[in-house]
C-alpha cells in the first residue's frame, strides 16, 4: 500500500518536473491588474458591444457603452477607447446531406478592435469561429434555432474574453 502512494507521488513529482522546465505555467487572467478602471466601449455591432461590456464588467472595470455617432464634429466612434469597427458575422455551409440540404454550418466573426485614440493607435484583428451541425427535419426548427442562436452568443462572449485579455496585457 506504501508502495503505491510512493509511486504516484513520484510519478506526479516527474510530471509537474516536466512541465515546469519546459517553460509551462498555469495562467488565469491575472493580467486585469493593468486594466483600467473605467473605459468607454464602442462597437459596430450592438451584441458585441454587450459581450465586451459584459467581459469587462465581470472583471470590475466600469464600461460606457458608445452607441451612435452624436454629430460629425464629435464622433464618438472616435473618442471611445477601445472600438470595434468592421465586424462582420458570417454562416458559411460547409456539408450538405443527400437532398442538397445543408447540415454542417461554419459559423465567424470578424473584428478589428483598435486602442487609443491618436497616432499611436494599436489595431488588432480578432477572429472567433464554431462548426455547428443542424438537422434538417422541419420538426427540429426551435432546436436549430436554440443551437443557433446559442453559438452566436458563444461566439461574440469568447471574442470579448480575447478583448479582455488584450486590454489586461496592455502598459
Amino acid at each position: 500500500m506504501r508502495l503505491n502512494k510512493l509511486s504516484t507521488y513520484m510519478i506526479s513529482m516527474v510530471l509537474v518536473l516536466s512541465l515546469s522546465a519546459c517553460g509551462y505555467q498555469l495562467r488565469g487572467i491575472s493580467q486585469q491588474a493593468n486594466l483600467p478602471s473605467a473605459i468607454s466601449v464602442y462597437a459596430d455591432e450592438p451584441q458585441l458591444a454587450n459581450a465586451v461590456a459584459e467581459a469587462l464588467s465581470k472583471a470590475q472595470v466600469k464600461v460606457t457603452l458608445a452607441k451612435q455617432v452624436v454629430n460629425m464634429s464629435d464622433d464618438i466612434a472616435q473618442i471611445a477607447d477601445v472600438r470595434f469597427i468592421d465586424t462582420q458575422a458570417k454562416a458559411t455551409e460547409l456539408l450538405y446531406d443527400s437532398n442538397g440540404e445543408p447540415t454542417l454550418w461554419r459559423y465567424s466573426i470578424n473584428t478589428t478592435m483598435l486602442l487609443g485614440n491618436s497616432d499611436d493607435t494599436k489595431a488588432y484583428n480578432l477572429q472567433e469561429y464554431t462548426q455547428v451541425e443542424l438537422s434538417t427535419d422541419t420538426s427540429s426548427g426551435s432546436a436549430n434555432d436554440l443551437i443557433i442562436s446559442t453559438s452566436w452568443e458563444n461566439l461574440y462572449t469568447a471574442i470579448g474574453k480575447r478583448a479582455l485579455s488584450i486590454l489586461g496585457r496592455q502598459p
